[in-house]
């Protein structure tokens, strides 16, 4: 079999309809054919189908399920319906930086907010710092975001801060008489390399990816403060993170 056989019985939604159901948990036919709104026949046509591609199987007691390889393609699926519903934003931004592991993931980042400008950056820049009770991290090109800023902020905070950021952004080391309460909980890595840019604390992540030019797009990006969008923000930045070199 080739992918384009598999691409072509994907193309019908009723199929696509009977995998994302299936994807929950075994059922019969009637209660397949009942929750998408046809017939019985009809469902066993395109059950059938399904069967013959190795994706479906049915079990002893007269219900579908999913076999080993069916469930490996449709944890694909939620992440095509991502990218096929955010393809505009994804036309004018290259993701091909990322590790395959995070792209295979992009359904965590659904339902985002989408940001207009730099001001909604700013903005949001802003609010992960103002915000952050356990934690604040940063990623990437952030020249708004000075070190000053986030001293003082530390100063009525207990949050932790750690910001990622490319060697052009490093500044001259603080002077004795420039430390603030709350610098022992300010945290600096260099990465030459960052092919994304993350703000995140406890409740609130955004991302901003890299324009068709290659530069971290700051007009605009992705926010989002579901558990799962910000358990993909938190696992790109660590993992960048370790990549990077401590300042200082």
């Amino acid at each position: 079999m080739r992918p384009e056989d598999l691409f072509f019985e994907l193309s019908h939604t009723k199929r696509v309809a009977l995998l994302s159901l299936l994807r929950q948990q075994p059922l019969g036919l009637s209660a397949l054919a009942d929750r998408i709104g046809i017939s019985a026949p009809e469902a066993t046509r395109h059950l059938h189908r399904l069967a013959r591609l190795g994706l479906v199987d049915r079990r002893p007691e007269r219900l579908f399920g999913l076999t080993g390889y069916g469930r490996v393609i449709t944890d694909f699926l939620p992440s095509f319906e991502f990218v096929v519903h955010h393809r505009e934003f994804l036309r004018g931004h290259d993701l091909s930086g990322l590790p395959r592991r995070f792209v295979h993931r992009l359904d965590e980042l659904a339902n985002p907010e989408i940001g207009e400008d730099v001001t909604d950056t700013m903005r949001h820049l802003d609010t992960v710092l103002g915000g952050a009770r356990e934690f604040a991290w940063f990623m990437g090109p952030l020249p708004v975001l000075s070190e000053e800023k986030i001293v003082r902020e530390l100063s009525t905070s207990s949050a932790g801060v750690k910001v990622l950021i490319p060697p052009a952004l490093v500044g001259p080391a603080p002077t004795p008489s420039r430390r603030r309460t709350g610098r022992d909980r300010f945290e600096v890595r260099v990465l030459p390399q960052i092919p994304l840019g993350v703000a995140m604390n406890e409740q609130i992540a955004g991302v901003s990816f890299p324009n068709r030019a290659g530069r971290i797009d700051l007009t605009t990006g992705l926010r989002g403060r579901s558990s799962d969008f910000r358990a993909w923000c938190r696992d790109v930045f660590q993992y960048y993170w370790e990549l990077g070199r401590p300042l200082g």
